[in-house]
């Protein structure tokens, strides 16, 4: 809002003589990412704090009855301020009343323009104007339109039997950002339903409801490149320390339930879109670079201006184009003090040139017949070769612009980079990125495992083929669990089935949460393992992975002795251990006492410690309580000490 009312400030000065007073005495003017086209909060929340304003509260036999804005008054302050005069003349769009009525900026494109201008005015303004804005220089976007802000449904009851006293309710929230410019989409969906009653009457009683569109003639403001600010900011949700996903007991004279599905805030939504910051001519133009001339396409009104460059943030933001509004960083601050200092500038929107980090290919991982990928945010004028890098005989490629058809031409199995090479007018340095593809394949590959490392192996699943890969070299021992991302073809509907074609066959499998887990035996040599996992469907509908097991040149005799084996894993409740080379216990051995530490796996943290007084072969350790993850199970029995990874659903 400074940036803007500045600009108003000197303008007018200038227009009035210039001289005395009206003396700017200013030969530069700077702001920082400043809504000079307009300023954005998500209508979907708008709607939500506007129409919970004429929601009703019904107590005591309905006694009671009040609109929730007289019982919460700070839902009146919402009012008022989206109805002040700054956020009318800032915002791009407004919900201006609890009917959901909504209201378009149109001040800052007439009124304030004109205030602003100096066209047909005759007068050269003494100072330049230049503009920074948080958002990214090459018009990434924060989310796709129409994506996730909030989310949450939820349902409970309780009983207290003796009073004959209940309490039971529902929500869910379901809150989409913007779509693109022209659909109507549903970008809110509120219900909450809350009653208590006593011996049949009614103490309490809830019934809320907003259902709201979109208007159709917004960009999908939400998700533009911008100075962002958080949806949930203010939320003080603590995600790991939920209660479980679903509960509930039952007493003698009391009962309760319930259960909930994750709930989501957005970590960031568009405030100030960098179009609006550097008040560029072409505000439909959302995702461009911002290197052209400032008098070119495009351009900005600014003599010369600066955008935020892709940067590394702590979690759970991690890398980003985008960040938070009025915040400063080295690249802007050394651009700022050239500019105040009168130095020829060392730094400009151009430095995204040769930056591969910025843009990505998408399209699916396996070809089975053709494929088509595509290369989203290019910059406006930019030229695309595509290439292959090998297995030019398997795939052939038919380029169209910015997007490039690959054929599978049956000739056999291919595993190839698909290269683009991007040139564009403002960059002398190509910019060149590429993506891991594969012809379709049904004979299985082979990996040596050749390292020592029986630790919860992690294995990406493309979400588009049955190719399952592993990176790198391990060695397994008893009870080695390997996780599987599964969730893309869950997310389909398909089903997945394990099926063992090897009498080398995992001991356990299960699949869950989007995940096949599987546990392999020990192997002392280099024995192969095959299995089939069907339901992908994408080319030739199995899996056929071949593993050669290696003993890293070890024999049986250097296995660990006292080894303790354990099931099921995962565990859900009781996890059942049993010791191995009971050969070489005695009768003492097996009924003394064993100390069991359990600690999360990669904090190391013990989360519980006990002894157990082992009376036979087999013994059991309780898992229950834990929360779904990884833990290491230490067992000691006053001589030797054994660490098991168990996985905890």
């Amino acid at each position: 809002m400074g940036g803007l009312v500045s600009r108003y400030c000197l303008a007018q000065m200038v227009k009035a003589g210039g001289t005395g007073v009206n003396d700017p005495q200013t030969r530069l003017l700077i702001t920082h990412d400043s809504p000079h086209r307009g300023a954005n909060i998500p209508l979907g929340l708008q709607h939500l704090l506007q129409g919970l304003r004429k929601q009703t509260v019904k107590a005591f036999l309905g006694t009671y009855n009040k609109r929730l804005d007289e019982v919460v008054p700070q839902l009146l302050k919402v009012n008022t301020a989206i109805n002040s005069p700054a956020a009318s003349q800032q915002l791009l769009a407004r919900v201006i009343d609890d009917n959901g009525t909504v209201a378009y900026n149109t001040f800052l494109d007439t009124d304030y323009r004109n205030m602003i201008n100096f066209d047909g005015t005759g007068i050269t303004p003494p100072y330049r104007f230049v503009a920074t804005s948080n958002g990214s220089q090459c018009g990434v976007a924060l989310a796709a339109p129409y994506s996730q802000l909030a989310s949450i449904n939820a349902e409970g009851l309780a009983v207290l039997f003796g009073l004959r006293l209940w309490a039971g309710g529902v929500t869910n929230i379901d809150m989409k950002s913007l779509p693109n410019m022209g659909q109507t989409d549903r970008i809110l969906d509120f219900n909450l339903k809350l009653k208590v009653k006593f011996l049949g009457f009614n103490l309490l009683k809830l019934s809320m409801e907003i259902q709201k569109d979109a208007p159709g003639n917004l960009l999908p403001l939400d998700g533009l490149a911008a100075g962002t600010r958080g949806l949930g900011s203010n939320i003080p949700l603590d995600y790991q320390n939920l209660p479980s996903a679903n509960g509930g007991a039952n007493w003698f004279i009391f009962a309760y339930g319930y259960n909930y599905s994750a709930p989501y805030v957005a970590t960031s939504f568009s405030f100030v879109p960098t179009t609006s910051a550097l008040d560029i001519t072409n505000f439909n133009a959302v995702n461009i670079p911002y290197s052209v001339a400032s008098t070119g396409l495009n351009g900005s009104r600014a003599v010369n201006y600066i955008a935020q460059e892709q940067i590394t943030l702590a979690a759970p933001i991690g890398v980003t184009s985008n960040v938070t509004h009025t915040d400063f960083y080295a690249r802007t601050c050394k651009w700022l003090y050239e500019e105040m200092q009168n130095i020829p500038q060392t730094i400009t929107c151009e430095d995204y040139c040769g930056n591969n980090n910025l843009y990505s290919i998408n399209g699916t991982r396996l070809v089975c017949s053709n494929a088509t990928y595509t290369i989203p945010n290019l910059p406006l004028g930019s030229i695309v070769n595509w290439s292959l890098s090998s297995g030019a005989s398997v795939l052939s490629l038919v380029p169209s612009g910015s997007q490039v058809t690959v054929y599978n031409n049956n000739s056999g199995f291919a595993n190839t980079s698909l290269i683009a090479t991007i040139t564009n007018a403002n960059c002398t340095t190509p910019i060149v990125i590429t993506k891991l593809i594969s012809a379709d394949f049904t004979n299985g590959v082979s990996f040596p495992f050749t390292q020592e490392s029986c630790l919860f192996y992690n294995v990406q699943h493309p979400a588009e083929s049955g190719n399952i890969s592993f990176s790198t070299p391990l060695f397994l021992h008893t009870g080695c669990l390997i996780r599987i991302d599964i969730s893309s073809i869950l997310a389909q509907g398909k089903t997945v089935v394990l099926n063992p074609n090897s009498s080398m066959i995992p001991t356990f499998w299960t699949v869950n949460n989007g995940y096949l887990l599987f546990a392999m035996p020990y192997l002392s040599g280099g024995y192969p393992v095959t299995f089939n996992v069907n339901g992908d469907g994408a080319c030739s509908n199995k899996i056929l992975m071949i593993f050669a097991l290696s003993n890293n040149g070890k024999d049986a005799n250097d296995i660990p002795k006292n080894l303790y084996t354990f099931s099921p894993n995962p565990v859900n409740g009781v996890l059942n251990v049993s010791l191995i080379n009971e050969n070489k216990q005695n009768e003492n051995e097996l009924n003394k006492e064993y100390t069991v530490k359990i600690a999360e796996l990669n904090t190391q943290i013990i989360l519980k410690q006990f002894r157990i007084k082992k009376t036979g072969k087999t013994f059991q350790v309780n898992m229950e309580g834990l929360r779904t993850g990884f833990y290491s199970v230490e067992i000691n029995d006053g001589k030797e000490t054994q660490v098991l990874k168990v996985c905890k659903l």
